[in-house]
């Protein structure tokens, strides 16, 4: 036990004081709309101003790929998953590809 105490004092005197800070520190928005992206947002309005702001993707594919795992509820949601990754699969095709 005494070896442990000993190692993590010389540890954090070892890592340089931002170490554990990161960009959800600073950006509490951020975390925020990253959350809701993983987890759901409480309404529409929050959606639509974190994707205004930091360009995240939808929710509905965390959602989509969720109901992949664990199952859907009905069938209409599968047929409205499978319709999303459909015209998400056909955007790719068509999207602009910069030259190198």
């Amino acid at each position: 036990m005494k070896y442990a105490q000993i190692s993590l004092v010389v540890a954090a005197c070892l890592l340089p004081a931002s170490a554990g800070a990161d960009i959800f520190d600073s950006r509490p928005d951020l975390r925020f709309c990253v959350a809701g992206m993983l987890g759901g947002f409480r309404n529409g309005l929050e959606e639509r101003a974190c994707a205004k702001y930091f360009d995240l993707p939808s929710n509905y594919h965390f959602a989509c790929a969720r109901g992949v795992v664990r199952g859907f509820p009905s069938r209409i949601d599968r047929a409205a998953c499978v319709t999303f990754f459909e015209g998400q699969a056909a955007a790719a095709k068509s999207a602009y590809v910069r030259p190198q």
